[in-house]
C-alpha cells in the first residue's frame, strides 16, 4: 500500500501540470464566488485539485527545509527547550507554511515541483503526527504518573533519529 502512494506521488510529479492545476484552481475559485463548491460540481476534478495541491504544499515544506533543520539543530544543541521547538514547528513553521500555500493558490503562483520534495514533506509529516499521537495519549485521566525525565531523554534521542534522516534525505542524490 505504502508503496503504491509513493508510486502515485512519484507518478503525479513526472505528469505535473501547471496549466490543468491553475484551471482548476479557477474552476474552484470560480465556483466558490457563486457559493457552490468544486466537489459538488464535479468530484473528479475537486479529487485532482487536492494532488496538485498536496503536491505544491509538499514544494512549499521542502523551500523551507532550511528553517525546519535550523529548529532541529537548536533542539538538539539544547539551545531551545522541548515547549519552543513544538511552538516553533506548529504556530511558526505550519503555519507559515500554510499562510504561503494558502497565499500561493488563490494569487495562482504555481511552484514547479522538486521531485525531493514529496519525500521530505513526508519526512515532516511523520514529526507533526508523533506529537498529534503524543498528545492524545496524554489525557488528563491517566492514572500512573509518567517518569518525566525518562520521556524526556526518549524525546530528544527520537527527535535527534528524525534530525539525521531529515539531513540524510536533504543531502542524498535522488
Amino acid at each position: 500500500m505504502i508503496e503504491n502512494v509513493k508510486n502515485n506521488d512519484r507518478d503525479l510529479f513526472l505528469h505535473y501540470n501547471k496549466k490543468k492545476y491553475r484551471d482548476l484552481l479557477k474552476d474552484s475559485q470560480f465556483l466558490e464566488k457563486q457559493g457552490k463548491s468544486l466537489f459538488d460540481e464535479s468530484p473528479d476534478k475537486f479529487f485532482q485539485l487536492l494532488k496538485y495541491s498536496a503536491v505544491l504544499d509538499s514544494q512549499v515544506t521542502w523551500e523551507m527545509r532550511n528553517e525546519y533543520l535550523e529548529l532541529f539543530d537548536q533542539l538538539i544543541k539544547k539551545e531551545i527547550t522541548h515547549d519552543d521547538f513544538y511552538d516553533g514547528l506548529f504556530e511558526n513553521l505550519r503555519s507559515k507554511r500554510i499562510e504561503v500555500f494558502d497565499f500561493l493558490e488563490s494569487k495562482l503562483v504555481l511552484l514547479s515541483p522538486d521531485e525531493k520534495a514529496l519525500g521530505f514533506a513526508d519526512i515532516i509529516e511523520e514529526v507533526f503526527d508523533y506529537f498529534e499521537t503524543r498528545h492524545e495519549d496524554e489525557g488528563p485521566d491517566s492514572l500512573i504518573e509518567p517518569d518525566y525525565n525518562l520521556l524526556e531523554k526518549e524525546f530528544y534521542d527520537l527527535m535527534e533519529k528524525f534530525y539525521f534522516k531529515i539531513q540524510e534525505y536533504v543531502n542524498k542524490e535522488l
